[in-house]
């Protein structure tokens, strides 16, 4: 696999999914207009790592990416477990 020539972003369902959907295609323009591809509807399965330090990022559709650097952003689900509140 070679490197995109571009920088890509995968998206399950579109960017800013909590926003409404005129804000995250104001987003998604801009990013296209900075030349960054927004592939929507890519689930990633897995990810390996190649021996020159490359990623493979493997999604639903079958379809491989190749990049140098990744970034997962899985979400903002709060958790209040590890918090402890006390009340005076």
């Amino acid at each position: 696999h070679d490197p995109e020539p571009f920088p890509e972003l995968l998206a399950v369902e579109r960017i800013l999914p909590r926003e409404e959907p005129e804000a995250s295609a104001v987003i998604t323009e801009a990013l296209a207009a900075d030349g960054v591809v927004v592939r929507t509807g890519a689930e990633v399965v897995k990810v390996e790592r190649l021996a020159d330090g490359r990623a493979v990022i493997h999604t639903e559709s079958g379809d491989p990416v190749t990049a140098t650097h990744v970034l997962a952003a899985i979400g903002r689900a709060p958790s209040g477990r590890s918090v402890s509140v006390s009340s005076r």
